[in-house]
């Protein structure tokens, strides 16, 4: 077992890598790394652990970063990436730029991973995100479950939801019922979504809506190279699992984040009934769609219980 992080009075180090995809697109991600002694040269090899936090939709990667601070203060290297059309990774999305959940999956999330290990290699590698990025960590780490058993120590997931409807309380319900299908055809008319322009979701490619708006029907993830992807969940049973998540969140309501981690603990053939999942729930007022991203700039709402989960693998 691990030593809890201790944290640090300086101020972090930061970095930046660039990772590239199988395509050729280059994906920026920030680091900030725990500090070091004054004069000293930043050693990105030297922590004990690396996270890997990937973003929510549309939101570039530099907004994490009092988050990221915070995790390096408690002794974490916290690199966090822009998704692929999002800030400074590749063109945004258009019509003749497009991608989905499979790009993620198969060429952006192995890319960034392989970045973060090669400047830490002696570190214990976390994964993790917000929202769509929390989401896809956890479908990533059911898919490579057999060949990373050993290689991913753990999931930091914040505001872990699934954009399914019927999860969602009240007249929410009715709002995503109509978001899932009109979302989808303003996207197929447009080439792209154009949710930086409508104040939801930024701009986002076709593809990644499409695959989106599909479990916004269902329930169900899936991606146009494995197909349902529902198995991946059941896969996840040696991986310890840190949910954070908010009262305060409109857009991941207790009951979307119950639907997507019962996918790993009730899918058949799931070990140890979700022993390995930790739960935090942090009473922040009634919801609003704003507090999606508010706990971004209050570290202080979670970073103990976070210190002591990592303390505990």
């Amino acid at each position: 077992m691990s030593s809890r992080p201790a944290p640090s009075s300086n101020k972090p180090a930061r970095t930046t890598l660039t990772a590239t995809a199988e395509d050729g697109c280059e994906l920026q991600i920030y680091g900030q790394l725990p500090s070091q002694p004054t004069g000293a040269k930043p050693d990105t090899a030297s922590p004990e652990t690396a996270l890997l936090f990937f973003p929510a939709m549309g939101t570039p990667g530099r907004a994490y970063a009092r988050f990221s601070s915070a995790l390096a203060g408690i002794g974490v290297a916290c690199y966090v990436c822009d998704l692929r059309g999002t800030g400074d990774s590749g063109p945004p999305p258009s019509r003749a730029n497009d991608f989905d959940y499979a790009t993620y999956l198969y060429s952006d999330w192995p890319a960034c991973i392989a970045a973060v290990r090669a400047a830490h290699p002696g570190a214990r590698l976390l994964i993790g995100g917000h929202s769509i990025g929390a989401q896809l960590s956890l479908v990533y780490a059911g898919l490579h479950a057999d060949a990373n058993a050993d290689k991913i120590a753990g999931l930091v997931l914040f505001t872990p939801n699934t954009s399914y409807y019927a999860v969602f309380p009240g007249w929410q319900k009715l709002r995503f019922w109509l978001w899932m299908r009109l979302i989808p055809i303003i996207s197929r008319i447009v080439g792209y979504f154009p949710g930086d322009r409508l104040g939801f979701g930024g701009r986002n490619a076709l593809g990644v809506i499409r695959d989106w708006s599909y479990t916004g029907r269902t329930g169900r993830f899936r991606d146009r190279v494995t197909g349902d992807l529902e198995s991946a969940f059941a896969r996840i049973n040696n991986v310890p699992i840190a949910a954070i998540s908010f009262t305060g969140d409109a857009l991941a309501p207790g009951a979307a984040t119950d639907h997507i981690l019962a996918k790993v603990t009730q899918q058949p053939g799931a070990a140890g009934g979700g022993q390995l999942i930790e739960r935090l729930r942090v009473e922040t007022g009634p919801p609003r769609p704003e507090d999606h991203f508010q706990w971004m700039r209050s570290p202080a709402l979670y970073l103990d219980w976070l210190r002591d989960w990592l303390g505990r693998l």
